[in-house]
């Protein structure tokens, strides 16, 4: 490598990279949730998932459910919904994710910039039990960020 400085992340490849004590970079996009980097899932209980542009540039990503035989884990994700003709009227909307592997693009990002997702367990989409699959963040410069989910419906 020539010119470590201009070098692109690759599907696929890595890079070591070496830092002198402790570094809180996690990448170009931040991914955290309430739980140690895990979305818990229960009842009607949300879990938020937050996404931070680390970046010093506009960056986009893509969410998606990877799933891996029965363990398919149904999600919504509630958003704010207002009106601009009718002053301080808000509510919320469940955008329902289907059960098995889906993607959703996101904008883009400004430096800085971030976004909240409220994920929750879709009712009545599950038969009692515990069930596992993996989100999949992805953005437009080939960083990938994995995500276990755990949903228990009692």
């Amino acid at each position: 490598m020539l010119a470590p400085d201009s070098e692109t992340l690759r599907p696929g490849e890595a890079f070591w990279i070496y830092c002198k004590g402790a570094s809180d970079y996690p990448g170009p996009l931040q991914v955290t949730t309430a739980s140690k980097m895990a979305v818990y899932l229960s009842g009607t209980t949300p879990c938020r998932l937050m996404f931070l542009n680390r970046a010093t540039h506009p960056l986009s990503f893509t969410l998606e459910q990877v799933t891996a035989g029965n363990s398919d884990v149904p999600m919504s994700a509630r958003i704010s919904v207002f009106s601009d003709r009718v002053v301080g009227q808000a509510g919320t909307a469940a955008v329902d994710f289907p059960a098995g592997a889906w993607s959703q693009a996101f904008p883009v990002y400004e430096a800085g910039a971030g976004v909240t997702l409220p994920l929750s367990l879709r009712p009545g989409g599950l038969a009692a039990g515990t069930y596992h699959s993996l989100l999949k963040v992805t953005t437009d410069i080939g960083s990938v960020t994995y995500v276990p989910v755990t949903a228990v419906n009692e």
